[in-house]
């Protein structure tokens, strides 16, 4: 397993198990909701698991930001 941006999984889809896939929580345009869909199908049809990170911690409002780390989804 490692770490990989959403864009390149595709790359990697046959060679890993696990896929841990930056998530750069909501856009505007709800882009990252659409492909981490689109991954999440993925990963079934590898019989993979797909795991998702955010680094990016604001600290402003830790409550909130805890939902971009993918911990309610």
């Amino acid at each position: 397993m490692t770490a990989i941006e959403p864009e390149h999984v595709h790359a990697f889809a046959d060679d890993l198990d696990v896929w841990i896939v930056l998530n750069r929580g909501p856009t505007a345009d709800s882009v990252m909701n659409g492909l981490f869909q689109k991954l999440q199908r993925m990963a079934v049809e590898h019989d993979a698991e797909g795991w998702s990170y955010y680094m990016i911690h604001l600290a402003g409002n830790p409550q909130y930001h805890r939902y971009y780390a993918g911990l309610f989804t």
